[in-house]
């Protein structure tokens, strides 16, 4: 499939940034993979992103999966910031855009990369600190926590 075709394909993306990552932009994509999507946002508030994933499920076809680029984990950000191509929007936006990720992932990647965190209080402890650095308000408690993502999974099972 090509690029123009999966822009079709999400017409009702535009108004957002989106890039393409994934095994679609690294080659690795065969029959059956999926194309992944992230969708940018911009807005800080977990809810709000979460409502903007809500209102484009079902709306594109089964190959897609599209994701919010906030929602997503450090370590994916990471992934799509290094490989992706741009759906829409304008590529020097974007990539200044993901400038405060990229710090943000230069300063924790050797953490991960060593297994730094002993435990998941330790790993909730640091997103609580990524999340003030990104300017988030309110701080996810541990239990919280997986709340949020067994929302997310509730909302991709659907």
């Amino acid at each position: 499939m090509d690029l123009e075709q999966i822009k079709d394909d999400l017409v009702f993306l535009r108004g957002y940034d989106a890039v393409v990552f994934g095994s679609y932009v690294t080659g690795d994509f065969r029959d059956g993979s999926d194309i992944d999507i992230a969708l940018i946002t911009r807005i800080k508030d977990y809810e709000k992103n979460l409502d903007i994933l809500k209102s484009f499920i079902g709306r594109a076809p089964a190959v897609y999966d599209i994701r919010v680029f906030e929602l997503l984990p450090l370590k994916i950000k990471a992934s799509v910031m290094d490989n992706y191509i741009v759906l829409c929007g304008a590529l020097p936006d974007i990539s200044e855009y993901f400038y405060h990720y990229r710090k943000l992932w230069g300063d924790c990647k050797h953490r991960v990369a060593a297994g730094y965190f002993g435990s998941y209080r330790e790993q909730v402890a640091a997103i609580q600190r990524f999340k003030r650095l990104e300017g988030h308000i309110d701080i996810v408690k541990a239990q919280d926590h997986t709340d949020h993502h067994r929302k997310i999974e509730r909302l991709v099972q659907m």
